[in-house]
């Protein structure tokens, strides 16, 4: 709240037993309550709001919130007893095309992926591979060469995720439009980066950031700034690197990324305790 932009009004309602339905409201204002030290946490936050944007209209509602909100649901809602004319079932398999096997395929690779279940999320590639590979579709086989790299970089098998990924990208190149090239030239940087080969992974980086901009995702865009200021941070030169976690910062200003921005933080902190510069170290590490 305290970052929030175009934020207007806050109405913080505060829960209070007993009082019946009756509200008691507080406005803060900046400029009468400059004394932190007697209020109480709560008020504390929200007078640091005002007093950080003091457009902003901060005020406090204490209230009974199950009495104060049986004002709005007084009516009970009025049911029809006529049935549903609609078979939900046949609404369905008339309105919603049911999936092709390759789609199945992928939609239970995708569970078991997130859900850490590689061995699974491999096999459920490899069938999409195989049925791509003897029907011609080229689009299927390059998203299942590409996602088994990922799997394999996952699991710290560098040569063959470095193999999948470039046969994917191969046929990728073939494709005019494939958004999924940004992160296969992501992919192959990342792998090159842990071999230690930072010059070839610098390249490809810069590879995925040309891909990206025909796609614009921003969000894309501020991890592969912070990806090449890690790759400068390794070898050592922090200038450049401090200047890409920087412009990721920000991206994630602009978009209100918290995550990423802390991560970017962090990184730059652990640059200037490398240097020895350690107030801006700490002023880095405050800032998480």
């Amino acid at each position: 709240l305290k970052i929030m932009k175009n934020l207007k009004n806050l109405i913080w309602i505060n829960h209070i037993s007993g009082g019946g339905s009756k509200e008691d409201l507080y406005e803060f204002d900046a400029q009468k309550s400059s004394d932190l030290k007697n209020l109480d946490k709560l008020d504390q936050s929200l007078l640091e709001i005002k007093q950080l944007n003091g457009s902003v209209n901060v005020f406090r509602l204490n209230v009974n919130t199950s009495k104060f909100l049986e004002k709005f649901f007084k009516e009970e809602e009025k049911l029809s007893k006529d049935k549903f004319s609609i078979d939900l079932m046949e609404w369905l398999k008339t309105n919603i095309d049911e999936p092709d096997e390759l789609t199945k395929l992928f939609i239970s690779h995708k569970i078991y992926f997130e859900t850490k279940n590689y061995t699974d999320a491999l096999r459920c590639l490899e069938r999409i591979f195989r049925i791509s590979e003897d029907s011609g579709n080229t689009k299927w086989k390059a998203i299942a060469l590409m996602e088994m790299g990922i799997i394999n970089y996952i699991q710290l098998n560098y040569s063959d995720a470095l193999e999948w990924l470039r046969k994917s990208l191969r046929i990728q190149l073939k494709i005019k439009a494939f958004p999924q090239r940004t992160l296969i030239f992501k992919y192959i940087a990342l792998i090159l980066q842990a071999q230690k080969n930072y010059s070839e992974a610098l390249q490809n980086f810069e590879f995925a950031l040309k891909e990206n901009e025909r796609f614009k995702d921003f969000y894309e865009k501020s991890k592969l700034y912070k990806h090449i200021g890690i790759n400068y941070q390794y070898q050592e030169k922090y200038q450049d690197a401090l200047k890409y976690f920087e412009a990721a910062i920000k991206i994630n200003d602009k978009f209100e990324n918290l995550s990423e921005k802390a991560i970017n933080y962090k990184e730059t902190g652990k640059i200037y305790y490398s240097k020895k510069i350690l107030t801006r170290h700490l002023n880095f590490l405050m800032k998480l």
